[in-house]
């Protein structure tokens, strides 16, 4: 048992394909009440949310590990100024735009290095980017959607999704106070997918990285 986020959802997919029930302490050790998490009950709950509802059930919890990795976990770099509950929040809101692949290339899941759909899975992982520091300036823009602003774009694949990105740093420079608040840059942002890649496959713990600016 570990009170440690990182083992059970860097671990979701591995404990989905086993047969035995898996049980895992989510309260610090030394609270006074103990609190456990039954990772079936975590995949069923995951599974039965209607705002996942156009993802894949059986990507579910690889797209939820590659989440939590992407936004900053034990050797990769984490986005200053924006936690995970933003992440989360906005993850759930714009789930099917971000990570279901209906209607735009790829999804989180496709973020491992060993399937051979990386492109792909790095094409959502700038959705949710985008998505993400869209929200948190979205009064800068003539839409509250980030789905509607990506839509006036008219190039397609990563062409796309790069021009939107530089179109809301655009629009970020002048209401950020600073450098390290705005959207990396889209070099930053390659080399963190290339390690989030990597670090997907080797599950590790301890130590940490620098923000990503």
């Amino acid at each position: 048992m570990s009170p440690d986020t990182d083992v059970y959802l860097i671990g979701l997919p591995l404990f989905c394909a086993s047969e035995r029930d898996i049980i895992v302490q989510v309260s610090p050790i030394a609270s006074s009440q103990l609190k456990l998490l039954h990772l079936k009950a975590l995949v069923h709950a995951l599974q039965n949310d209607p705002d996942l509802a156009h993802i894949d059930q059986k990507i579910l919890p690889k797209v939820f590990q590659a989440l939590y990795v992407v936004t900053g976990c034990d050797y990769i770099s984490f986005f200053s100024q924006v936690g995970k509950a933003s992440f989360m929040r906005y993850f759930y809101q714009y789930a099917s735009f971000i990570s279901s692949a209906r209607e735009y290339p790829g999804t989180l899941a496709d973020t491992c290095l060993s399937d051979g759909m990386y492109q792909q899975g790095y094409l959502a992982f700038l959705r949710l980017i985008g998505t993400v520091y869209f929200k948190k300036h979205c009064t800068g823009f003539d839409t509250q959607s980030p789905i509607s602003h990506f839509q006036t774009f008219k190039d397609k694949g990563p062409d796309q999704h790069l021009s939107w990105l530089d179109n809301i740093r655009q629009n970020m420079w002048f209401r950020v106070k600073f450098e390290n608040e705005m959207v990396p840059s889209n070099e930053a942002l390659l080399l963190h997918s290339n390690i989030l890649g990597s670090g997907v496959v080797h599950i590790s713990s301890g130590g940490a990285m620098p923000s990503l600016v």
